[in-house]
């Protein structure tokens, strides 16, 4: 609907559809997909944010190759002072998690590796490929790509049954309108004007926002650790940002 009303340009070649359905199973199929598998399969969100949370560090580094940015000391400084800080904000998490020895453990540490891979490289091949795409017709090509690979995953894995609770629509509605529609849209703007240490390293945040709602929302305890962390991850991102 939005399209037929706005009727922004679509790309202009099968080449550049290539490269942002490329893009798009990077960023949502192989990220998203594999955070929501690991987290399903058993894996605590500590954990999660914690491998995720190299991202930042990896994707300067694919930037490097890539891209040819350099970065100072300085700015690689903050980013492992984030990645730390990211560490004392789950730590809690993080000593209570025990490993299981069933596949299904092993099984999320594939699919959270994934996920990293995914992101980490993603960001950087949307911005050396598709940095001239429309953002609403090239999230529209990133979504249909990535919606053919997980309904091919979804038939061989799920019963493709949906239980419609009043929590399952609310969720539904975040991931759709809040993370699928607003936050990517932010980002590929970030992608486009912004360098890959001031982007990635907001990613950051993810878990000290996340500690805060907890607190906020569902009354779980926040620790002095963490709001050292919190406060860690503040000033890396900051330091990370800047020349």
């Amino acid at each position: 609907m939005i399209i037929a009303i706005m009727r922004p340009p679509w790309p202009k070649s099968s080449r550049a559809v290539f490269h942002i359905s490329v893009s798009g199973l990077l960023l949502h199929g192989l990220y998203l997909g594999g955070i929501f598998s690991a987290i399903n399969l058993g894996m605590s969100a500590g954990i999660a944010a914690l491998i995720v949370g190299i991202q930042p560090i990896l994707s300067c580094l694919f930037a490097k190759k890539m891209l040819d940015e350099t970065m100072s000391r300085f700015q690689w400084f903050g980013l492992i002072l984030g990645f730390l800080g990211v560490g004392l904000v789950v730590a809690e998490k993080i000593f209570a998690f025990k490993f299981g020895q069933d596949n299904a453990t092993v099984i999320a540490f594939v699919a959270i590796a994934v996920s990293l891979i995914g992101i980490s490289y993603g960001i950087i091949y949307q911005k050396k490929y598709c940095a001239g795409m429309h953002p609403i017709t090239g999230t529209s090509i990133q979504y249909a790509s990535t919606f053919v690979l997980l309904f091919v995953i979804a038939l061989t894995t799920e019963n493709m049954t949906i239980q419609w609770t009043g929590e399952f629509i609310f969720a539904l509605f975040w991931l759709v309108g809040v993370l699928s529609i607003g936050s990517i849209f932010i980002l590929m703007y970030l992608i486009q004007h912004r360098s890959m240490s001031s982007v990635t390293s907001l990613f950051y945040m993810v878990p000290p926002v996340t500690a805060v709602e907890e607190y906020l929302i569902y009354n779980q305890s926040l620790t002095s650790v963490a709001l050292v962390g919190i406060l860690v991850v503040a000033i890396g991102v900051i330091i990370a940002s800047k020349k």
